[in-house]
């Protein structure tokens, strides 16, 4: 019996993109099997990268760290999965792609189909996979607090310390502890995290926001969040 359009058989004529976490780049998925598995069946398999990681550069000449990581996971929706997927097509000369993400990989599309479903992603996407979503985390090990966010992140950004991971991340791990007073599991999470790629605090931040709220909204400025001005933003369909 033959496949009726739409049906899984023709989603092989679409390029696949594979969209890592948050603290992941392109070269995670390598330690999977499922991926090769898509290419050996047929799939054309595209691997994307968010800014700012390990295998990213920036092209911000002259730009202060505090603006060269003015970026979160609603700019990467809005920006880098667009890039991403426009490159594909471009190279491909299909005209949508598959796309499947993980965790981090997975809010950034959610808020890119809340801002541009309509104008940009329902020409260029074929179906979306979503891996671990974690646009609301509904088994945190520990419950973040407004109080205790606003704290953290002052203290980060009075360190002028914008992203963990990459070759800074020991010197930051010792200012943050020894200068800033952070308790020692705080200080043992942030080695673990440090230890990984680069990764922006302000997606962390825009977790926070939402978590606290226990709502998909608009992301807030650093500033605001942690002077206490701002708490709440404009409400976001999750487009679940």
């Amino acid at each position: 019996m033959g496949k009726k359009k739409g049906e899984r058989g023709e989603d092989k004529d679409y390029p696949v993109l594979l969209q890592h976490g948050a603290w992941g780049k392109s070269d995670d998925w390598t330690e999977a099997v499922w991926p090769f598995k898509l290419s050996e069946v047929g799939y054309d398999v595209w691997l994307g990268n968010n800014s700012g990681n390990d295998l990213t550069t920036f092209k911000t000449r002259g730009a202060s760290e505090y603006e060269k990581w003015d970026f979160n996971w609603a700019d990467m929706g809005i920006h880098d999965v667009p890039a991403t997927i426009d490159k594909i097509l471009d190279e491909t000369n299909k005209s949508k792609v598959t796309y499947i993400g993980m965790s981090q990989g997975n809010a950034q599309m959610h808020y890119g189909l809340a801002k541009k479903e309509n104008d940009y992603y329902q020409n260029t996407l074929n179906r979306f996979i979503s891996l671990a979503p974690c646009v609301f985390d509904w088994d945190r090990s520990f419950d973040a607090t407004y109080e205790g966010s606003m704290d953290f992140y002052q203290k980060l950004f009075d360190a002028e310390i914008y992203y963990s991971g990459g070759k800074s991340a020991r010197w930051n791990n010792m200012k943050i502890c020894y200068e800033y007073g952070f308790d020692s599991d705080m200080c043992q999470e942030m080695n673990n995290i440090n230890a990984g790629t680069r990764h922006s605090w302000r997606n962390e931040l825009y977790n926070d926001q939402i978590w606290v709220n226990d709502r998909f909204q608009e992301p807030i400025p650093v500033e605001d969040w942690v002077d206490g001005t701002t708490r709440e933003s404009e409400e976001l369909d999750t487009k679940i």
